[in-house]
């Protein structure tokens, strides 16, 4: 009974100290606070790739708190922009015949948030993710399979991203 004084006091002196979680803050410059986003390009052999990418960051970002997406880069205070360098799809599980079970795609996103007026890059980064998924002998299954985790890739680096920009690492 006596410790809910002391949980209070540490509340109080975290909530005190500047203290978020991680993607709910916003430490970008003051004057930025729309974005425009450019699809990203593809640097791969895996087609439409930087179209899923695009999306899941354009939908992340419609989501979230401290930027407005809009349709226009002459209407925009920054210029999101990006590439995706690396895809990669690769065996990691075999069953009874040496036949695989598992695969695991892995993808590689580079970008960068620029004022529009004047192309001061305000941010950059790199961010990886990957993805497991089954195989199977029903090559349209395995092209879904696949499908799917490259979805829930480009999610996570979405969210990943949204993250970086907002606590501004």
């Amino acid at each position: 009974m006596r410790s809910w004084p002391a949980g209070l006091f540490l509340l109080l002196l975290i909530g005190g100290c500047g203290y978020h979680v991680q993607g709910r803050g916003n430490n970008l410059p003051a004057d930025v606070r729309t974005v425009f986003v450019s699809i990203f390009t593809n640097s791969t052999l895996e087609p439409q790739v930087e179209t899923v990418v695009s999306r899941s960051v354009i939908d992340r970002l419609i989501r979230g708190r401290f930027l407005r997406v809009v349709d226009e880069p002459i209407v925009a205070d920054s210029l999101l922009s990006g590439q995706v360098t690396a895809y990669t799809s690769t065996p990691i599980a075999y069953g009874r015949d040496d036949e695989i079970s598992r695969y695991i795609s892995q993808m590689s996103v580079s970008a960068w948030l620029r004022r529009s007026t004047t192309n001061e890059v305000i941010w950059q980064g790199a961010i990886s993710w990957s993805e497991e998924y089954s195989a199977s002998q029903n090559r349209m299954v395995q092209e879904d399979n696949e499908a799917a985790a490259i979805h829930t890739i480009g999610e996570r680096i979405a969210e990943e991203l949204y993250s970086r920009l907002g606590d501004n690492f």
